[in-house]
């Protein structure tokens, strides 16, 4: 199994393809943690089901940066409706409420970054507490909210 290499002197990662550290929650896979990067950035991968996506939401610490590999993703902020189709990026500013899709009938493949680390912390909150049996609507709220994200919707 290939996994990422690290080379010490130069502070450098390498993440094979198709590997870094799967959640089965939500469908995310890690590829740069705020560990890794020392805490500038975040970089994972993801899929959308057809119509799937999240609700209104807005985050206090970090901008996300996404790219579509794959299919589309249509994306809200404020009353504007954008779709990002593959090989498009979108800048998402913390702050900015929006919501993210898949208004597509096949998968949607996506990279994001966000800036500086910090979601992946909240992501391995979420798995933890899914795989101990605790997470519930109350316990992501709450979680979420300790990581800066206010759902809004």
């Amino acid at each position: 199994m290939k996994t990422a290499i690290r080379i010490e002197a130069a502070q450098a990662v390498f993440v094979p393809p198709h590997t870094g550290r799967k959640l089965d929650f939500l469908a995310v896979t890690h590829k740069l943690t705020g560990q890794q990067t020392g805490g500038a950035y975040y970089m994972f991968e993801s899929v959308f089901e057809p119509g799937t996506g999240n609700s209104l939401h807005v985050h206090r610490r970090e901008d996300e940066v996404g790219y579509v590999l794959e299919g589309a993703l249509e994306i809200r902020v404020g009353d504007q409706i954008v779709l990002a189709e593959a090989g498009g990026v979108a800048h998402l500013p913390k702050n900015i409420p929006h919501s993210i899709r898949n208004p597509l009938t096949t998968t949607s493949h996506y990279l994001f970054m966000t800036i500086p680390a910090g979601l992946d912390q909240w992501f391995d909150a979420l798995e933890a507490a899914r795989q101990a049996g605790k997470l519930n609507d109350a316990l992501y709220r709450k979680l979420s909210l300790e990581y800066g994200i206010d759902w809004l919707e």
